[in-house]
């Protein structure tokens, strides 16, 4: 992809940002993730409709990338806890803040060797039998990342391989990484908190939160702790 592109991108995701945003309602915000990790299938789609491309391996019962720290933005954090809300149970919940617990016990202020050597006892807190049960609202990344041998990544995550070498196809991160880049610029132009958080720590703070997160956010209250944004 060319500059020209990469800008197109870009744009696409800082106006269906700020377009949510200034329609002003709850389920405005809500919509902002999937219209961007929508517009992102559409396109990686119709790329990879084309015959010289490899079918991707990934698929269900495929789990070994879901020891990483996902990381997510205030839309897909917002959403993701919108959509444990509204379907968990009591039960569900405080199971979940059980995992969150455990897999902060063992990554947070944690260096990359640290939580490598620790995946197989992290992973991802919505992980249920091998598959993702938060598939319907996953965030940017989980969509984005992938892969062309099964094999290799169950080897990678057997040796626990920080730098293992994956073959994948780049315009799909690109894709991915540019529109939800303009998202984070769209939102932080509005004035909203923006930029990117660790999953866990994020959904923990959803659900510990007193009040309706999703409009609090809208009017500009600083929802997260400044302390869960990382620099990339």
């Amino acid at each position: 992809m060319n500059d020209e592109n990469i800008k197109i991108l870009f744009e696409a995701g800082f106006g269906i940002a700020t377009s949510n945003i200034e329609a002003g309602t709850r389920a405005a915000v809500l919509r902002i993730a999937p219209e961007g990790t929508g517009f992102a299938e559409e396109l990686t789609s119709g790329i990879e409709s084309d015959s010289f491309f490899s079918e991707i391996a990934c698929g269900p019962n495929c789990p070994y990338c879901c020891s990483m720290q996902i990381r997510v933005t205030p839309p897909e954090a917002l959403l993701v806890g919108d959509h444990v809300i509204s379907t968990y149970s009591e039960d569900q919940r405080r199971e979940l803040l059980r995992k969150i617990a455990h897999n902060l016990a063992l990554t947070d202020g944690k260096d990359l060797d640290e939580k490598v050597e620790n995946w197989h006892q992290t992973p991802c807190i919505f992980l249920e039998a091998g598959s993702c049960s938060l598939y319907p609202v996953r965030p940017f990344i989980c969509r984005s990342w992938h892969s062309l041998d099964k094999g290799a990544c169950l080897k990678a995550y057997d040796l626990k391989k920080k730098n293992a070498e994956i073959e994948s196809y780049p315009h799909r991160n690109l894709v991915f990484g540019t529109i939800r880049k303009g998202m984070i610029k769209g939102c932080a132009s509005k004035g909203l908190q923006s930029g990117i958080m660790v999953i866990t720590k994020a959904v923990k703070a959803i659900l510990e939160y007193e009040g309706d997160m999703v409009a609090d956010w809208l009017e500009g209250k600083y929802v997260f702790q400044d302390s869960f944004f990382l620099k990339e």
